[in-house]
């Protein structure tokens, strides 16, 4: 018997077929459960199937900076018509948001002593006054940020589950 019977013979068997439809089940069985977890992803220009957790992490994290800031420009009783105050406010932001963006936070020694700086030069930068009170609250309030964001990233990769 030659290799090309072997063949014919085989793929005319029904044993081929029920093979063949359980390896196709199996396939399809794994590629919506990898789309359902987040491990497979499809883009198309209006469709997009899979997980997004990590564009609702981004997300919930730019929400945690935005209320953060607002909150410190509130308690600190900046006027409403401080601009220098509002442009402080939007560097701030702006840094942190790039942060964010980045998204390698963690909550090491070095790179919180990295933020709080960054921070605190941005503030400098355009500040006329600055004292080490005000330096001691932005560490602090930076310090306090970088490991709610963490938390909030560890809280989203567990599925709402600590």
């Amino acid at each position: 018997m030659t290799w090309a019977e072997a063949v014919s013979n085989m793929t005319t068997s029904p044993i081929f077929f029920i093979s063949l439809f359980v390896f196709l089940l199996t396939v399809i069985f794994v590629m919506v459960l990898g789309i359902k977890k987040g491990w497979v992803k499809f883009r198309n220009k209006n469709i997009s199937v899979g997980s997004d957790i990590e564009r609702n992490i981004i997300l919930t994290q730019i929400k945690k900076v935005e209320s953060t800031i607002a909150d410190f420009y509130v308690r600190n009783g900046f006027r409403k018509d401080d601009y220098k105050a509002r442009f402080i406010s939007s560097e701030v932001a702006d840094a942190l948001y790039k942060t964010v963006a980045i998204n390698h936070i963690n909550t090491s020694a070095t790179y919180l002593m990295l933020k709080k700086e960054e921070i605190w030069k941005v503030i400098c930068e355009y500040s006329d006054n600055v004292t080490e009170e005000q330096k001691a609250k932005i560490y602090d309030a930076t310090d306090k940020l970088i490991r709610e964001l963490v938390e909030i990233r560890d809280y989203l990769l567990n599925g709402g589950k600590k």
